[in-house]
């Protein structure tokens, strides 16, 4: 039987993390096409590169970007900043058989809120 995402990705870094970092790894993620947001705690960002490659590896990713500050402002302007992958953050969601092309660094979406 194949093992569950957040299961692959303890596998993978529990020979690089202590056992304390590996209890804070983030266990919900928004996936918005191929690109990953992750809220790492404190304890992470040191290993943040790790972490990230890990997480885009097993959920097939090319880009990982940062939560460091929710939704802010008028605008609702995400406060995201770059870990690991391909710097250009545009990417193709596709929801409800309708396809959005957005760069999750600049602008706010929640999928599933259709």
């Amino acid at each position: 039987m194949k093992k569950k995402p957040f299961q692959q990705i303890i596998d993978q870094l529990s020979s690089v993390l202590s056992d304390e970092q590996i209890k804070m790894l983030p266990r919900k993620w928004e996936k918005i096409g191929d690109v990953l947001i992750l809220r790492l705690d404190q304890p992470l960002i040191s290993v943040q590169k790790e972490v990230a490659s890990v997480y885009a590896e097993v959920l097939n990713c090319k880009s990982v970007l940062k939560d460091t500050g929710g939704i802010i402002g008028q605008f609702r302007i995400p406060e995201i900043s770059f870990v690991y992958g391909d710097k250009d953050t545009v990417t193709i969601h596709k929801e409800n058989s309708i396809k959005y092309k957005l760069d999750p660094s600049e602008i706010m979406f929640s999928s599933g809120n259709m």
